[in-house]
């Protein structure tokens, strides 16, 4: 089966799976995979294709194969996401986490009174 154009972030997969099977060999078109944490996808199936795919933090099986697709593996900042009023389940990020790319003191009379972190998603 082929499924073509299909939004399946995150929760939207689960959606689709209650509606459409996918079995070994099937092939992927022009989908948006992506997921917010690293996440194995299809675990237990073979032979599948993706194309043309966004698999951001997508960990396939592996003997699928990939062609012309976005596979990375990102780590997200709850800080960013949180900011944006993105729903997520991913573990909250603390203060100072690895994501901190700056950060800026603010000081009275010699004194800091307050650290703003400044964040960024970063690659693995």
């Amino acid at each position: 089966m082929i499924h073509r154009n299909r939004n399946l972030s995150n929760t939207a997969l689960a959606r689709y799976l209650t509606e459409v099977t996918v079995s070994n060999g099937d092939t992927f078109e022009r989908c948006n995979l992506s997921r917010w944490g690293q996440e194995s996808l299809f675990a237990g199936l073979t032979g599948l294709t993706f194309r043309n795919c966004n698999l951001t933090n997508c960990l396939l099986p592996g003997d699928a194969v990939v062609e012309d697709c976005l596979h990375i593996q990102k780590s997200m900042c709850t800080h960013i996401l949180d900011e944006k009023g993105v729903v997520h389940g991913l573990t909250p990020c603390v203060e100072n986490c690895a994501h901190v790319v700056d950060t800026d003191t603010v000081t009275i009379d010699t004194v800091p009174i307050l650290t703003m972190y400044h964040y960024e998603h970063t690659l693995l």
